[in-house]
């Protein structure tokens, strides 16, 4: 048999099978502009920065709205558990305001974790580590400061059992902000402690400008709930401002003195030796006109009669 050559057929005269016929793709015919595939538009670096500015800002707004509804201090550990943990994550926060130069300082403390709770603030001594806090922040130029190693620094200045102290071994940083009330010229401090370390992640200014605004929220917030009250609160608010003779360091030995605290426990607390308690106490008896402890504390207790 005769080898044949074979060539594209003409299309039939059937309408469908001419259909068909014309819906086949020919050999090495080239694709036409309507036939090639199709190519998403991914969105650009800009429209996927404006799209995430858009959901922290909504994040932001749920925040301010949040913050009205808080009440006590089950809402305030609530509110701050909610959006506010993607803006500034944390497990602890202290929020310390008043005079920081006092030791009629003034602090709070929410968390979820088991027994770290606003009462052990008044045994546990942590108005040092809290002040050195403020030194830093004021230090930084009042701006937000990151401190990492926070089971170090917390070391540094007290050696307590208590579960804030524990939890606080595990913690691996800390981020300070702070709030300036020019009215009546003092600060709040707001201590956000956390055991996963901040990242130096760049992020854009917008984010940055909402956290400064986040942390206002959060002060109001903290505004609304009254303070838990503190064993040493109410003595030393009552006591203190009659002391002006006395050295800041001098008041704070006397509070613990009148607490019923002993020179070793003093020492503890506040990160000086034993024989450094046992130099202020003997400035105090004689500021006191004491002869020893009991006469000194006796004394001090008067004043508030």
């Amino acid at each position: 048999m005769a080898n044949a050559t074979l060539a594209n057929p003409s299309p039939p005269d059937t309408p469908a099978i001419a259909r068909a016929y014309n819906g086949m793709p020919q050999r090495n015919a080239p694709k036409s502009a309507s036939e090639a595939p199709e190519v998403r538009n991914l969105p650009t670096a800009p429209a996927l920065a404006f799209q995430q500015a858009e959901n922290d800002s909504e994040r932001f707004m749920q925040i301010v709205q949040n913050a009205t509804t808080v009440s006590s201090h089950y809402d305030l550990l609530l509110f701050l558990q909610s959006k506010i943990q993607y803006f500034i994550p944390h497990q602890i926060m202290i929020a310390a305001w008043g005079d920081f130069h006092s030791p009629t300082l003034k602090f709070d403390l929410v968390s979820a974790l088991p027994g770290v709770r606003t009462d052990l603030l008044a045994e546990c001594g942590i108005e040092s580590m809290i002040k050195d806090y403020f030194k830093r922040y004021l230090a930084g130029g009042r701006q937000p400061q990151v401190i990492k190693g926070a089971s170090i620094d917390i070391d540094k200045h007290v050696s307590c059992g208590c579960a804030l102290h524990t939890a606080m071994k595990e913690m691996s940083s800390v981020r300070v902000f702070g709030v300036r009330n020019e009215r009546d010229n003092q600060e709040s401090l707001y201590i956000c402690i956390n055991p996963v370390r901040v990242k130096n992640c760049k992020r854009s200014e917008y984010f940055s400008f909402l956290v400064n605004s986040v942390v206002s929220q959060i002060d109001v917030a903290f505004r609304k709930v009254a303070a838990l009250k503190r064993p040493d609160c109410a003595l030393a608010e009552e006591i203190m401002p009659m002391l002006d003779s006395f050295s800041e360091r001098e008041q704070q030995v006397l509070k613990w003195l009148a607490l019923g605290k002993s020179n070793a426990e003093i020492a503890e607390k506040l990160c000086i030796s034993a024989f450094t308690v046992k130099n202020h106490t003997h400035r105090i008896y004689k500021k006191l006109a004491a002869n020893n402890r009991t006469e000194a504390v006796g004394k001090f207790r008067q004043l508030c009669a």
